[in-house]
């Protein structure tokens, strides 16, 4: 990743350091009122200030993972690269119980809004993840491609990511083994910080209940999973505007018989139904 932000709330020295980077975090905080009426010259003269980028000897050659040290240590899990192909969510429909990858996948094409309210419905206690992040980058990755005569990978392009590893509550596997902390991971395209913490953290809630079992919606992961798909949210809050006369004409036609059958059994319920004998 060519990294343009890159910051970790669990320790203030990391290897490579801090790149704060661009970020909203304060916009909402902060009103400048003698900016109301500046003048192209002051314009410019601020957007240079914030346009400043260190030399290019002063930047590493690449960004150390923040967990590696504590990997190092034995306190967080070793990587299990696992075996499985990646689950591609375009092509093969979601069948519970899911991998994690399909999961990943589902939350990465996930509306933004609905990943934040089941995240911050875990954190206020329908849940257990209070997270730390331990690493958060935004920066552009390469787009490999293969050429269509040798087949190598070739650089396409970039393309513009925030990824979020968090750590929570310690834990051990088997109860046999010491205690590591438990991971969370969210990358998503686009620079969308939000998105990537809450996913990191329904990562962890999703990991939690299929291990002990769905305590809460946001460990459950067919309630997490099938309600945070904007395509298939969206199409169907939007199929409501299609005209529906044939059903609604028979919950008509229903209603209309139920009230007939309740008013024959009780008739002095017809005047007060506005109903004329």
């Amino acid at each position: 990743m060519r990294v343009i932000r890159r910051i970790s709330s669990a320790f203030k020295d990391i290897p490579g350091g801090q790149v704060l980077g661009p970020t909203i975090d304060y916009a909402l905080r902060l009103l400048r009122w003698e900016l109301a009426d500046e003048t192209p010259e002051t314009f410019r003269a601020i957007a240079r200030t914030f346009m400043d980028t260190p030399d290019e000897d002063q930047l590493p050659d690449s960004f150390p993972k923040v967990l590696d040290a504590l990997r190092e240590e034995g306190l967080v899990p070793k990587v299990n690269p696992g075996t499985e192909a990646a689950f591609d969510i375009t092509r093969d429909p979601l069948v519970f119980p899911v991998s994690r990858s399909a999961a990943l996948a589902t939350m990465a094409r996930a509306e933004t809004g609905s990943l934040l309210a089941l995240a911050y419905s875990n954190m206020r206690g329908y849940g257990d993840v209070h997270p730390t992040i331990a690493e958060l980058r935004v920066g552009h990755l390469p787009v490999m491609l293969p050429h269509p005569v040798t087949g190598e990978p070739v650089e396409a392009g970039e393309v513009l990511m925030t990824e979020c590893e968090v750590v929570a509550m310690y834990e051990s596997e088997d109860g046999k083994a010491p205690p590591t902390f438990t991971l969370g991971y969210g990358a998503c395209f686009g620079h969308n910080e939000v998105k990537a913490i809450s996913m990191a953290i329904l990562d962890r809630a999703l990991q939690k209940g299929g291990r002990d079992g769905a305590g809460n919606p946001s460990e459950d992961a067919e309630f997490v999973l099938l309600h945070v798909d904007g395509v298939d949210s969206m199409g169907f809050a939007s199929h409501y505007k299609m005209p529906h006369y044939v059903t609604f004409l028979s919950d008509l036609d229903r209603l209309r018989a139920t009230r007939s059958k309740a008013m024959d059994r009780n008739p002095g319920g017809k005047e007060e139904a506005g109903v004329r004998p």
